[in-house]
């Protein structure tokens, strides 16, 4: 337990320094997957009149259950948005899905939600201000057991890490870079695990292509890794 605490408080030195939001997005899912989490999402909600006015601030999720999730208006029937707004102390699926599973919607997006493999969670209510409540929810692919303690310090670092994601998802005024279909193939394919020879093989051209159109990409992102290229894609709505 001691070294999961030091990660999250090493985290937390070097999350001021960040002035990207790709860079922030991606230390965060690296420090919340040596956790057990599979999946998050950072979020804001209106504490009153019907939802539609929400914000995603960052989320890993895919893009099918993002789409899904949305298309559906799960904001307003997913029983652990409902206990972000009704708990002032994190907690778990189960408590959320006790509470609130049997309202309507409630049922079909815990069924819906664990065959996209979002299966146990944990959820934390963030900040608040007049109007809004900000919250995050960290699941996992598996039953989870987070000892409490780690889910206090987490609840204690998650509304900076909210706050720094939030305010750097603004910083740049410019457009999001545009992917060529040839780009985005060669970064989803990256993306799911292939190498460079395989993912030659799939698309029929050279690896040596395959690595042009990474080096690309990067310059096109301004980044330095794969997986910080990935996190700005998605962040970016290219992936």
């Amino acid at each position: 337990m001691t070294e999961r605490i030091e990660r999250i408080l090493n985290f937390l030195e070097r999350c001021p320094k960040y002035t990207d939001f790709a860079g922030l997005l991606y230390d965060f899912e690296a420090l919340v997957e040596s956790l057990g989490i599979t999946h998050f999402i950072l979020f804001e909600i209106p504490w009153s009149g019907p939802l539609g006015n929400e914000f995603i601030v960052a989320t890993n999720w895919s893009k099918e259950w993002r789409e899904r999730y949305l298309a559906r208006s799960y904001f307003s029937v997913d029983p652990v948005v409902r206990a972000a707004m009704a708990c002032a102390a994190p907690f778990s699926w189960s408590e959320a899905f006790d509470r609130f599973g049997t309202c309507p919607g409630g049922r079909e997006i815990i069924e819906d939600a664990a065959r996209f493999g979002l299966v146990d969670g944990v959820g934390f209510p963030l900040l608040s201000t007049g109007s809004r409540r900000a919250a995050a929810s960290l699941a996992s692919d598996k039953p989870l057991d987070m000892e409490v303690v780690t889910a206090a310090v987490l609840q204690g670092i998650l509304p900076v890490v909210f706050q720094h994601l939030r305010a750097l998802n603004g910083v740049s005024s410019s457009p999001n870079p545009r992917l060529s279909k040839r780009e985005k193939q060669v970064l989803a394919w990256l993306a799911a695990g292939k190498s460079a020879w395989e993912v030659a093989q799939i698309l029929t051209i050279s690896e040596p292509t395959v690595r042009f159109h990474v080096q690309a990409i990067k310059k096109k992102f301004k980044t330095s890794t794969l997986a910080h290229s990935v996190a700005a894609a998605i962040h970016a709505h290219q992936l």
